[in-house]
């Protein structure tokens, strides 16, 4: 019984949904978001059109227009105008 208990446990872990912050680009030219995560930097390049996880757990993100957000890994940035939301 606990052995099928363990596996239950592992299943179930290993099939919930990874949290992460996704960013749409509804733009016509490519835009692109610095991304903190720990000590890591990276500049994330959104072509047009493009859907992107990252985030997977919280982070800091700098947005076109140079605003600064912390995000916890669950949200949506939508990218229109040069300008970013979140949702």
């Amino acid at each position: 019984m606990k052995s099928f208990l363990g596996a239950a446990l592992v299943l179930l872990a290993a099939s919930s949904p990874v949290l992460a912050a996704s960013a749409l680009n509804n733009d016509t030219e490519v835009r692109v978001l610095v991304v903190t995560e720990g000590s890591k930097q990276e500049e994330l390049v959104i072509a047009p059109g493009q859907t992107v996880q990252f985030c997977f757990s919280s982070c800091f993100v700098t947005m076109p227009d140079g605003d600064r957000f912390a995000l916890s890994g669950n949200e949506v940035i939508e990218i229109s105008g040069g300008r970013a939301r979140i949702k």
